[in-house]
């Protein structure tokens, strides 16, 4: 399922996706602590190693190991064989492995894409770098929602190729003759993915989490630990330093609303960095190396799609006590705001950053009454601030035929049973001429769920996105069963007869902000003000020391139907006044927020009707 979520919490943390291997195996017998590779042609191939059996937690599921080699000019990064990443996620499936010269080598997947690595020179070289990726063929997503069915992505071209030079970041690659060695966190890079499992590695064991569960709650040593080291090797900080800059490099989609995305894009991340940010993040003191993460999470800020803060991305794993989080502050931004005081003001502005949507929410209910829908003259309002999560043990039985079509359940608030039953009440009654989605304060959710909603509000589904790092357009599709009669076909809108309207604002984010554009391409009426973009789906990381991080991902930076980059989010047609106010949040503290009071007047009813009138006329 592609995630495209915005947590709207105090310490503003995450979005919607994932870290997934690759469809490569082959049997490689471990060699004796020491041993040096016997087939090698290059000189690091020859280099001493030994070997350490990892333990794996696989989602709290069970236990096994991996062997891992450390090189003797490298003694703290993590080597693994991509057969041995790939068995991690998807056993029992096989590649096939020539070498073709002297340090270089053919992968070949069981679909027959290839990809070609040279050893000496530090380059994989993929054919069909999406289609080699792929799970899609071996791993059928099972995380949809119950009412849609996913159809293949289409891409265009239908193939594209794609070439990582390691060198240019420090990173080696190696070889024994029998198959490549590469840094673990490197190969989850390189095989990360919107959806599917994330690999977790902080120097001693190795998680995977599919997210179903909180992180912390498998293993909280294992987590905790990387804010508790004071020192990182030298070898360690150098390689992270690189590999840092690699993934930025590749899979950061520059979504352009940080004034350093185009220096990214041109020159990389390295030169768009200052010399002593540069020093910072190479620090071989973790805490510098931690407020070099930060100055960069303030840099890369993008309302919550990119988070590489170590303090803000504690919720994504599970820390939520806001004492923890109060003493990381003083232990890794506060000691250096004499040294650092520019960089120190970015720092702290980006954790403590409140846009004020929870006190916008807040109000809205206070002036409804309500947090579901609600009836104003001749418009039914139905209130919808996440896609997702869905009921999905009700679903389940109710395709099985052993239970009863879900409806809404207040513990699902973002399950379309909400939208379902505000719709056909809208529809039973004859005053109601206008159905108006209310997003106001939606900070996103699961794709799959926006596109049922779409298809119950417009009888349409397709999104596009483009893949930045292929120069790829995708397009998804999925099937909904938008009648609950346990078949899936486009049957059109649930309520045609109605006027359906976006009602939309500057904290609708991610999905939040798709939906709009959906919807104005499918020709309905978008009213409130211009929403507040996040056109790029999410694809977590993990940093070598342990640290989990997310990017706005190159994978899927979504467009609308003229083919732009929706980040700046979508103009109404119909604007809508938006007052200014403030209020106490829970804390107690002062926080300015919008008030759309005037969003829910009488008369926005009749500029709806009077909209789509004129638009009849017209057509």
């Amino acid at each position: 399922m592609i995630r495209m979520r915005h947590y709207n919490i105090r310490w503003r943390p995450f979005t919607v996706l994932a870290l997934v291997a690759v469809v490569l195996t082959a049997c490689v017998e471990p060699l004796d602590p020491g041993q040096k590779t016997p087939t090698g042609d290059d000189a690091s191939d020859k280099m001493p190693f030994k070997v350490t059996q990892t333990s794996v937690n696989d989602n709290g599921r069970g236990t096994k190991t991996v062997s891992l080699r450390y090189y003797e000019d490298m003694p703290h990064v993590a080597y693994i064989a991509v057969s041995d990443f790939q068995n991690l996620l998807v056993p029992g499936k096989s590649i096939k492995m020539s070498k073709t010269a002297a340090s270089q080598y053919t992968l070949e997947t069981i679909k027959g894409e290839t990809a070609k690595v040279n050893t000496a020179e530090e380059s994989m070289a993929f054919e069909d770098y999406m289609n080699f990726v792929s799970l899609s063929a071996i791993d059928e997503d099972d995380d949809e929602p119950f009412y849609v069915r996913s159809k293949p992505m289409a891409y265009t071209p239908a193939a594209a190729s794609a070439t990582f030079d390691l060198k240019k970041y420090g990173i080696d690659l190696r070889a024994d003759g029998q198959m490549v060695y590469v840094p673990l966190s490197t190969l989850s890079d390189i095989y990360s993915n919107l959806d599917g499992k994330h690999v977790f590695f902080n120097g001693e064991k190795i998680i995977l989490t599919d997210f179903e569960t909180t992180p912390i709650s498998m293993d909280e040593a294992f987590f905790m630990k990387p804010y508790e080291a004071t020192e990182r090797p030298a070898d360690m900080a150098a390689y992270s330093y690189g590999e840092l800059c690699f993934a930025i490099d590749h899979f950061y989609g520059r979504p352009g609303r940080n004034e350093i995305d185009n220096v990214i894009q041109t020159q990389g991340l390295d030169q768009a960095l200052s010399e002593t940010h540069r020093k910072l993040l190479k620090s071989t003191k973790m805490d510098e190396y931690i407020f070099g993460l930060e100055y960069l999470a303030a840099l890369l800020a993008d309302g919550s799609h990119t988070l590489i803060s170590p303090i803000v991305n504690c919720s994504v794993i599970g820390i939520t006590d806001m004492k923890v989080l109060g003493e990381y502050v003083k232990k890794f931004v506060t000691p250096f705001t004499a040294d650092y005081p520019m960089e120190a003001a970015s720092v702290s502005a980006n954790i403590n950053r409140n846009d004020g949507s929870g006190m916008a929410a807040k109000a809205r209910k206070q002036l409804l009454g309500t947090d579901t829908y609600i009836k104003i003259g001749n418009t039914m309002y139905c209130i919808y601030d996440d896609f997702g999560p869905i009921d999905s043990k009700g679903w389940t039985a109710f395709y099985k035929g052993t239970g009863p079509l879900p409806t809404y359940n207040p513990e699902f608030k973002g399950d379309i049973c909400g939208i379902v039953e505000a719709l056909d009440k809208a529809a039973a009654d004859p005053e109601v001429k206008n159905f108006v989605l209310d997003l106001t304060c939606n900070n996103g959710g699961e794709l799959s769920v926006l596109q049922a909603v779409t298809t119950l509000l417009a009888g349409k589904t397709a999104v596009s996105w483009d893949n930045v790092l292929t120069q790829q357009r995708v397009v998804v599709d999925v099937l909904v069963d938008s009648n609950f009669d346990r078949t899936f076909e486009n049957k059109g809108p649930r309520h045609p007869e109605l006027n359906i309207a976006i009602l939309t604002s500057h904290y609708a984010y991610s999905c939040g902000n798709l939906m709009p554009s959906q919807m104005k391409d499918f020709g309905c009426l978008i009213i409130g003000e211009q929403s507040g973009g996040g056109s790029c789906s999410i694809q977590r990381m993990c940093t070598p020391e342990g640290f989990c991080y997310q990017l706005s991902s190159a994978r899927a930076r979504l467009v609308n139907k003229a083919g732009e980059n929706i980040d700046s989010g979508v103009v109404p047609h119909i604007a809508l006044e938006v007052k200014k106010a403030t209020g106490q949040d829970d804390d107690g503290d002062e926080v300015a927020y919008s008030d759309f009071s005037a969003f829910y007047a009488p008369s926005v009813g009749e500029q709806i009707v009077n909209w789509y009138a004129q638009r009849a006329t017209e057509h």
